[in-house]
Order: C-alpha cells, then structure tokens, then sequence
C-alpha cells in the first residue's frame, strides 16, 4: 500500500531503528516536508514511510511478514515470523487500519 503511515507510527518506527530514506519527513511541530535526500540531518529526521516500506523492512530486517485480508466481521491480520504466526482476533473497518495495527504490534511486541 502506498499510503504513509502515521505520525505515532513513525515515531515508533523511528524508536525501533527505521532510518529510511522516504519520500516525506515530519519535523517536530508535526509539518511535513518532501525529502530529497540524505544529509547530515538525516537521523534526527523522523520519516513517513509508506505502509508497503514498512512491510518491507519487517521482512527483510526481521523476516517478519504483514497480511492483511477482509473478512465478515472486518479487516484483520496475520503476522508471519518465519514458522510461526501471530494472528490477530480484533476486526477493524478498513485494510489500512489493520496494516497500522499489525505494524504498531510488531514495533511493540515483536522487535
């Protein structure tokens, strides 16, 4: 999905070790500017990654995987670390709320 993800995420993803280039950054009075490239400032900079780059440092940092799928209730999720798999047992209304929800479970419980 190429939807950025939220500012508490960022954060959060910040906290965990993202320093990504992306697209757009926030600064601390919560304004977001396009980013054109590293530079000096680079890991001050809190990052908005999209929801599709965050599933994919998961993966290739952690060998975690994000799938998020519809079902009658809601969207839910699944998380897949190698053998083993987290399965969510909340619903949520839209898909991009329920990858924010996997990726804040993983940043809180799994790294």
């Amino acid at each position: 999905m190429n939807k950025p993800i939220n500012y508490p995420l960022a954060k959060l993803l910040k906290e965990k070790g993202f320093n990504e280039l992306c697209n757009s950054y926030i600064d601390d009075n919560g304004i977001s500017h396009p980013s054109y490239g590293k530079n000096s400032f680079s890991e001050i900079r809190t990052y908005i990654p999209t929801i599709a780059e965050v599933v994919m440092w998961l993966y290739e940092k952690y060998g975690i995987w994000i799938v998020s799928f519809p079902t009658d209730e809601g969207w839910t999720f699944d998380i897949f670390i190698k053998t083993d798999c987290v399965k969510s047992e909340s619903f949520i209304n839209f898909p991009t709320e329920a990858y924010f929800a996997a990726i804040e479970y993983c940043l809180k419980n799994l790294i």
